[in-house]
């Protein structure tokens, strides 16, 4: 892989190594640009209606539904075939479901009327798309392209993480999820007095989906979870003292009070290749020796308002 020069990760951008935001706005016409062919607009000059890009397009619908009000709130008014699609949407996203129903869902919370000829063809089944088989391949390379990609990175900086971990238990099936946010420092310069000086946290912090699996039934305890949110640093790693230096950099960790509340406290001898690196009492021998666990207050609130009303 070549030898890309080392800049500060800014937060709020899709391709947060990119080199402008006109580069970003050129990849997500890039991403839409099928969706309009679809939808029968030039998508090979790249406009839509009245000129305009497919990312000013979606922009705009964007900004409609929600507006700034004198009191500095922002409040939303999505109006009712939004709305409906949305709750089609949800009904739809299950392991039976077709993809085309889905997409002409999808079509409609994105594009409006705009896209009405086109979700006819998806539901009628005129649009040919692709099996479920090549979507779930497409995935796994994307995910094998994060990870080589990560390790890249690891090479141009070092980062301070903070993940949250949850999981939702959905047709006999565990989604676990880890979101991490991190602040990227580069490797070529000494983190000294006037270094911090001059650090803008802002403009050197990102957030990330982790790539997880699923778990199956009864396979969501403690120590499966631990490996599998472990593993995403094992994938990440060219070597052992890559894996140890990523979980030292685990500065904190939310959860909820369930099961996930217990990793910080979990032993990093559950993992195979360091089942015998460290003693019981070394600081090492805890998963994230330098995290501090915060508690989720969120289904706290939640459970203590349910018991009140109960």
């Amino acid at each position: 892989m070549p030898d890309a020069p080392v800049r500060c990760i800014k937060p709020g951008v899709v391709d947060s190594h990119a080199s402008s935001i006109a580069d970003v706005e050129a990849a997500v016409d890039g991403v839409f640009q099928p969706v309009v062919s679809v939808a029968g607009g030039p998508a090979a000059s790249g406009l839509v209606d009245g000129g305009k890009s497919v990312n000013d397009f979606i922009m705009e619908g964007m900004d409609s539904m929600s507006t700034i009000t004198l009191g500095c709130a922002v409040s939303h008014r999505y109006k009712v075939p939004a709305l409906l699609a949305c709750v089609r949407l949800s009904a739809n996203l299950k392991p039976q479901a077709k993809l085309g129903d889905a997409l002409a869902d999808a079509a409609e919370i994105m594009f409006g009327e705009a896209s009405s000829s086109a979700q006819l063809d998806l539901r009628d089944g005129h649009r040919r798309l692709p099996s479920v088989e090549v979507l779930r391949m497409a995935r796994v390379r994307l995910d094998m392209c994060s990870i080589l990609f990560e390790r890249f990175l690891s090479q141009k900086f070092t980062y301070r993480r903070y993940i949250q971990t949850d999981s939702s238990c959905q047709f006999g099936y565990d989604y676990l999820l880890c979101r991490e946010d991190r602040i990227a420092i580069p490797c070529s310069q000494p983190f000294g007095p006037l270094f911090r000086r001059d650090f803008d946290l802002n403009a050197c912090c990102e957030s990330r989906s982790c790539p997880v699996s699923i778990l199956g039934l009864g396979e969501g305890g403690l120590v499966k979870k631990s490996v599998n949110i472990a593993n995403i640093y094992l994938l990440e790693s060219t070597d052992e003292a890559a894996v140890h230096k990523k979980r030292c950099k685990v500065r904190g960790g939310t959860t909820d009070q369930g099961t996930e509340a217990g990793m910080g406290n979990n032993t990093v001898r559950i993992l195979t290749s360091m089942s015998t690196k460290y003693d019981d009492g070394s600081d090492m021998d805890f998963m994230y020796p330098r995290m501090l666990p915060i508690a989720g207050h969120l289904h706290m609130i939640y459970n203590a308002l349910e018991e009140s009303f109960a």
